[in-house]
């Protein structure tokens, strides 16, 4: 049973603290109301609403590290573990930021669609902006992909929604992983297709580079005829080297033995091909 005049006397604590900003009794030195080790303004506060009814203290969980969802599902939604390591879904995080389920963001407005309806009408929404063909969506707890956007405030979705809505929210996937500069431009982006782009926030391929592109220091080569893949003029070459690494590219400069040709420059990359293992050139 919780003692009351430690309740009352937490209580007046708070009153001095709060209101006259001089803290008369130390809480620190008053009483542990659930047992776990933990006094001063948090047992405090905790001892306030268990007095009040807000908490059940026959069920309270004495971990002080967690939060619950508002609507009590999931429990400890949020948990900071003794490493200072936060678990966002998950209650043994194992980085300083880990995050298990998935990243949705809320979109603009409200959304209604009949129940065995694919077109969903929205107000407030702004549909071109905020989605693609192709985009994963959620309209109460049922998911679908976006097969077509008629304007900001029509969309229609690829199968019928089943349970139906009414001025609904509407959630879509975000980006796993984004990086602003002081300017707040977006310098490097993980999209949810898993593109990466540097110095675009919309990556088309696997790699989508907006800017110039460095591919180390260059290796210099002295050449005769004799590396010459081809004798078109075209001035393809091969280096033998089985220690490279199939599909790396580099840069590259050439130097004929002559002294007739310096400083040509060419791209490299590491093939496999009926000539050897090695790197084949184009200046």
């Amino acid at each position: 049973m919780i003692n009351r005049q430690c309740i009352f006397v937490v209580f007046f604590s708070l009153i001095f603290l709060f209101i006259i900003n001089f803290k008369i009794i130390d809480a620190n030195d008053l009483c542990d109301v659930n047992n776990d080790d933990q006094t001063g303004v948090p047992e405090a506060v905790f001892a306030l609403q268990v007095a009040s009814g807000v908490k059940d203290i026959s069920v309270i969980k004495t971990n002080r590290h967690s939060l619950d969802a508002d609507d009590g599902s999931p429990e400890e939604a949020l948990y900071v573990n003794s490493s200072g390591h936060v678990g966002v879904g998950t209650k043994n995080p194992t980085s300083d930021l880990d995050i298990t389920g998935k990243l949705t963001k809320k979109l603009s407005g409200h959304v209604g669609v009949p129940s065995g309806s694919k077109i969903v009408t929205g107000v407030g929404t702004y549909f071109y902006s905020e989605l693609n063909i192709g985009d994963s969506v959620l309209i109460n707890k049922e998911k679908f992909l976006v097969s077509e956007i008629q304007s900001n405030n029509v969309l229609i979705l690829d199968t019928p929604h089943q349970l139906g809505a009414n001025n609904e929210s509407i959630f879509s996937n975000v980006d796993l992983f984004s990086v602003k500069n002081g300017d707040s431009k977006e310098v490097f982006t993980i999209n949810k297709t898993g593109y990466i782009g540097i110095g675009t926030n919309n990556p088309k391929v696997s790699l989508d580079v907006n800017g110039d592109v460095k591919l180390g220091d260059p290796v210099y080569y002295n050449y005769s005829e004799s590396i010459n893949v081809e004798g078109d003029g075209a001035d393809k070459f091969f280096i033998e080297d089985s220690s490279c690494t199939i599909g790396v590219v580099k840069g590259a400069v050439f130097n004929h033995n002559s002294g007739d040709y310096p400083n040509q420059g060419a791209i490299c990359c590491c093939l496999n091909a009926s000539r050897g293992h090695g790197w084949f050139c184009w200046e």
